[in-house]
């Protein structure tokens, strides 16, 4: 394991988690649409909405701290 240094490894996870956050709002608007779209196909189909928004946080999942 290597040492952790605030002063470089904070920013490097903060840009990761940025671009990440990116790359997933990004996903959200085109995969599920707009919020009025969402709230329509929640109200037509809740699990569909669920397991959308879920293949988006798999395919774009969060950064840990290691990597």
């Amino acid at each position: 394991m290597s040492k952790y240094d605030a002063k470089t490894d904070v920013p490097l996870y903060n840009r990761k988690l940025d671009e990440c956050l990116s790359k997933r709002t990004h996903a959200y608007q085109t995969e599920l649409g707009n919020w009025q779209e969402q709230l329509d196909m929640i109200f037509k189909d809740i699990d569909d909405w669920k397991s959308k928004v879920q293949a988006i946080k798999n395919k774009y999942p969060k950064p840990t701290e290691n990597g």
